[in-house]
């Protein structure tokens, strides 16, 4: 019996042992993890298959089911000092031990029911990230999670659209326009109310088609049934069928207060195919906030790349035009085919000519892009491919070209707002309808500098301007035979890799080392573990070689940050369920990135940082469309992370572009 009594007593001291240490490690570590946020290095399960459990809740439950496990032994004993108790028959001995049994396990309970109360309160602690604030979202919970079950269609199925989600201070005079990353069924969302069989097109004389009822727009107070009527709007659709332009035919708002809107697409809004275009959910909507104003300035042009210099640019180079505000995107966007004969190819609003001779013009497409501030020029004439498959176009090489981005005529009884023509208009304007205040030519000055000759007009002047030319921007600049062909990298992310406590609007940015081509950001896919993912949608920011964020037409470009716009990253309710997980996001930025010479972006390179890189870039293992990044090309012997923080299943190799 003395045995046995020693053996209780060693398991009580061992017991105590390890739940002092156990104590002792969780409140050592706990305020590291609990500044700990969510990025527990699970993120890349959907990738490799593997579970995607919180580390955090595999280690409670292995902790309680130690608690459980002391617990059973604990009243096992607790009964057996019962059991002799009850059998004593007044042997004092064995009654003595059955006293010390009940005694020491009482004890020991106490000591676990206490610990295990301290772990609990750690493992909430750990289990229960830092709460930043509310999302901003109204959807109810589901399952203890908050979500905004329809904005991810805003980086999914729709590009972009102005004005943006939650934006403030939009004019009275605004249009809202909506541009699809897919081909949209244009009866789904405008009706040929001129019987034309054309949908979108411009008639003038006020004979235009309608909004179908699939688009709605109604001041957020008085709910759907304060929507406006199909026939207060002009419909306007883009030649490629992606962009739909809504022009209200009276001011929006009101002139004495903010009146906040919300517009609506519904589930009739359908692909190509006939297929829902918003799936399950069914509808997207956002809201934005009317100011009590319009907008009478007119737009000018903030950037250009290529800046007019004695030195020649590689023939591959895009024309990259950059303005001050949204501009309209059926005024700035479009294709030109040289004797084409065809309408839908003979955008002149912007245009490139070899500038010699009859200063013919150079064929080739007008693309919209960076939330419609950004125009960018690629030509019709192939001249290669760069490493990820992809064609590259080319500039007549060994000439002098001239850029012209044109005004438009103006409505001389509604300065500056231009006149919409058969052909909508003939000149670049803002999303108000204001005509472009170019200002003249950008060229070289005799002291080799950038100058604006004759200079951009005051607002009095632009008005008061008779010669429509002086207010067109023009510039000029030389190619040269050869090709770029350096590939971009990645100099800067943040979040950096693997960050964790990131704040809920924390800004994410991907800075290159090269002038970019902005169009290709919508190629950014933002990943997530949720459901469902937040809206987000891309930004281009240019900077000069003093990393100066380039605002003048004058200052030349070097460099291009990537910007990635998002609503509030989710965040765990504190009444959501212990197990809930914590929600992830990484950014995955493909080969489909290409630089402003249309080389593409190797996923797997970071400059500065070990290279995980697609060996020699050779036909049997070059980056294309199907093998976006290395995570394509699998192999079991790597080192490294790719550019965005993933693991790269590649061995580095030198690279030469």
């Amino acid at each position: 019996m003395e045995d046995f009594k020693f053996t209780i007593s060693k398991f009580l001291k061992r017991t105590a042992l390890v739940l002092v240490f156990l104590l002792a490690v969780l409140f050592v570590f706990a305020p590291s993890f609990s500044l700990a946020q969510v990025n527990t290095g699970i993120e890349f399960g959907a990738y490799t298959g593997l579970a995607q459990t919180d580390v955090r809740i595999i280690i409670a439950k292995i902790i309680r089911v130690f608690f459980g496990v002391l617990g059973i032994i604990a009243v096992g004993f607790t009964l057996y000092g019962g059991y002799m108790y009850m059998t004593s028959e007044g042997n004092e001995k064995k009654l003595e031990t059955a006293k010390a049994i009940l005694k020491n396990m009482a004890i020991g309970l106490a000591i676990i029911l206490s610990a295990l109360a301290i772990v609990q309160f750690v493992l909430n602690t750990l289990l229960n990230e830092y709460q930043a604030g509310p999302t901003g979202e109204t959807t109810p919970p589901i399952g203890g999670e908050t979500v905004c079950a329809d904005c991810g269609f805003l980086g999914s199925v729709i590009e972009s659209h102005y004005p943006g989600r939650g934006a403030m201070g939009i004019p009275r005079n605004t249009k809202i326009v909506i541009t699809f990353k897919y081909d949209i069924l244009a009866g789904s969302l405008i009706q040929d109310s001129n019987n034309n069989g054309q949908f979108g097109d411009t008639l003038g004389g006020g004979n235009n088609d309608r909004p179908s009822a699939a688009f709605k727009i109604y001041p957020t107070t008085g709910g759907e049934s304060a929507a406006m009527a199909p026939n207060q709007f002009d419909v306007f659709l883009s030649v490629d069928k992606r962009t739909f332009i809504f022009k209200p035919k009276v001011l929006l708002g009101s002139a004495l207060q903010d009146t906040n809107y919300t517009v609506k697409l519904t589930d009739a809004v359908k692909l190509a195919d006939g297929s829902s275009a918003f799936g399950a959910i069914g509808a997207y909507s956002w809201g934005f906030t009317v100011s009590t104003v319009a907008d009478l300035t007119p737009p000018q042009i903030e950037s250009i790349i290529p800046t007019p210099s004695l030195d020649k640019y590689a023939r591959n180079i895009m024309v990259q035009i950059n303005f001050n505000e949204p501009v309209d995107p059926l005024s700035a966007s479009g294709f030109f085919e040289l004797a084409s004969g065809d309408p839908t190819k003979n955008f002149q609003n912007i245009n490139l000519a070899i500038d010699e001779g009859t200063k013919p013009l150079i064929s080739g497409n007008f693309k919209i892009t960076n939330q419609y501030r950004t125009v960018e020029f690629k030509t019709a004439d192939e001249c290669g491919h760069n490493p990820c498959g992809q064609t590259i176009y080319c500039l007549p090489g060994d000439k002098q070209i001239l850029a012209t981005v044109k005004s438009a005529s103006v409505d001389s009884s509604n300065k500056p707002q231009a006149q919409i023509t058969a052909n909508f208009y003939d000149g670049v304007v803002d999303m108000a309808g204001n005509s472009l205040n170019g200002g003249g030519e950008l060229r070289i000055n005799g002291q080799n500098k950038i100058v604006l000759e004759p200079g951009v007009k005051t607002l009095n002047q632009w008005q008061a301007a008779s010669g429509k030319i002086l207010d067109d921007f023009s510039w000029r600049f030389l190619t040269s035979a050869i090709l770029d062909t350096t590939a971009p990298k990645l100099t800067v992310i943040t979040p950096g890799s693997l960050a964790e406590k990131i704040d809920v609007a924390a800004p994410l940015n991907m800075a290159f080392d090269k002038p970019m081509a902005i169009g290709s950001f919508k190629e950014i896919v933002l990943k997530t573990n949720k459901d469902f993912n937040i809206n987000y949608t891309y930004f281009g920011t240019s900077y000069d070689a003093l990393g100066q964020k380039v605002i003048l037409p004058t200052q030349k470009a070097v460099r291009t940050t990537a910007e990635i716009a998002h609503g509030d990253f989710w965040q765990k309710s504190p009444t959501a369920p212990a197990d809930t997980e914590s929600a992830i996001y990484y950014p995955f930025a493909p080969s489909l990135l290409n630089d402003i010479y249309q080389n593409c972006f190797y996923p797997a390179v970071l400059q500065n940082s070990p290279r995980c890189v697609v060996g020699d870039i050779s036909e049997s293992n070059k980056l294309n469309d199907n093998t976006p990044s290395c995570f394509d090309l699998q192999n079991t012997n790597y080192e490294g992370y790719c550019s965005m923080g993933e693991p790269c299943p590649l061995v580095p190799a030198p690279h030469n572009p």
